[in-house]
């Protein structure tokens, strides 16, 4: 398989990869070339012609960043699960998507396209995770609850059950989210609060 991005965060998704007994063969970075990611090689910017048989995994953390990237990409697309995550067998999951190792995910849950479910994130049941979202490690999702297009939960973070988070909102690390988050916000605290609107990019 390909990526796309070679800083330390790719390194973590070509361990991820690994681990699921997917080969990393070379990696499209739009500002790196004639390089290696841990003896892998970097090819420079994206090129649809190359190795079109292979699939390719966006290895890049900002979720509005993916998104762009994606209308751009010829190639299929993969998705990477770690071994040592659980994940029920009633989930659904779309392309694009890495989840990484302790992450556990329980049934009735839908995950969108092209998202990162982090290191020990914990989903529950009939969540509804929509595409281009970043679950941080060890954040923790209630029952029920809804997280738009786009969204970035941070670490250690809690979203209590029922609760809706908008597109593109942003919980900062550690905070308790008892309440809906509007769309474009950024909330921290305990209980969180509306701290910061966000220009709408998208």
């Amino acid at each position: 398989m390909l990526l796309y991005g070679a800083d330390s965060f790719a390194k973590v998704v070509k361990e991820c990869a690994k681990a699921s007994e997917k080969e990393v063969y070379f990696i499209f970075d739009d500002f790196k070339r004639d390089l290696e990611l841990d003896n892998t090689p970097i090819i420079g910017p994206y090129n649809k012609e190359f190795s079109i048989n292979e699939s390719i995994l966006i290895a890049i953390e900002d979720n509005l960043l993916r998104k762009n990237l994606v209308p751009k990409i010829v190639h299929e697309f993969a998705s990477v699960i770690h071994p040592q995550a659980i994940i029920s067998k009633y989930v659904s999951q779309e392309e694009g998507t890495i989840i990484f190792q302790g992450a556990i995910i329980q049934a009735g849950t839908t995950v969108g396209k092209h998202c990162i479910i982090n290191m020990g994130a914990k989903i529950d049941f009939e969540c509804q995770i929509g595409d281009y979202v970043n679950i941080g490690p060890g954040a923790i999702i209630g029952g029920y609850a809804k997280i738009e297009e786009g969204a970035a939960v941070g670490a250690g973070a809690i979203v209590s059950p029922n609760v809706e988070i908008g597109k593109w909102a942003v919980i900062s690390p550690g905070s308790v989210v008892t309440e809906d988050v509007p769309e474009y916000s950024v909330v921290e605290g305990i209980p969180a609060k509306v701290v910061k609107l966000l220009t709408k990019t998208v």
